[in-house]
């Protein structure tokens, strides 16, 4: 009876924001149902990871499509849920699945530390996981992640604002919003008369 086989483990770097959010909005079941592209096809993911500095290799094998849809899907509701302890149950039940061990690392002399999950989309998810732990525990919790607000969008957001009080996720779903609620005005008004 022979040895069974390891998976191959792939050296961790947290995903940068964007990436994390735009994986999200560009694969995610739910951002695209609601933006009604479910049948748009999806990027081309070696062409998303070389517009975000992403190499393709960390991963450890070429990622399809329903890979990131699954990754997308499990990073969701991390931007919807309602406070810090539902982020972060959520986020440490996405740990828990992506299983990245800490480990000791050389740079450049200095000991870091440094992750490792096992290859494909599995580090994919921990790589973003990692990310979103990051910006929790330096930026002010959950309360700098969001769902668009905007009429037929359900992209996600990450809030950089001093104040912490985005609403939208870009400037276009931010404008159709202000004209849509200064038509209804205009129409209140031409209705009652004042």
């Amino acid at each position: 009876m022979g040895k069974a086989a390891i998976p191959p483990v792939t050296e961790l770097q947290a995903v940068p924001l964007d990436a994390v959010v735009d994986l999200v909005n560009e694969w995610s079941t739910v951002a695209r149902r609601t933006a009604q592209e479910q049948d748009r096809s999806f990027p081309e993911f070696p062409h998303f990871a070389a517009a975000h500095g992403l190499d393709t290799n960390e991963f450890g094998r070429q990622l399809d499509n329903d890979d990131l849809v699954r990754v997308a899907d499990s990073l969701y509701p991390a931007f919807s849920v309602p406070g810090d302890d539902e982020a972060a149950a959520h986020l440490n039940s996405l740990l828990a699945e992506a299983k990245p061990t800490p480990r000791l690392a050389l740079d450049r002399g200095r000991i870091v530390d440094s992750w490792t999950a096992p290859a494909g989309r599995t580090a994919l998810l921990a790589s973003c996981v990692l990310a979103l732990r990051e910006l929790l525990i330096e930026q002010g919790g959950s309360r700098r992640l969001g769902v668009c607000s905007g009429i037929k969008c359900a992209d996600v957001y990450i809030d950089g604002s001093p104040g912490g009080h985005k609403r939208f996720c870009d400037i276009r779903c931010q404008n159709r919003a202000r004209i849509n609620a200064f038509r209804r005005a205009k129409r209140t008004t031409d209705t009652t008369g004042v």
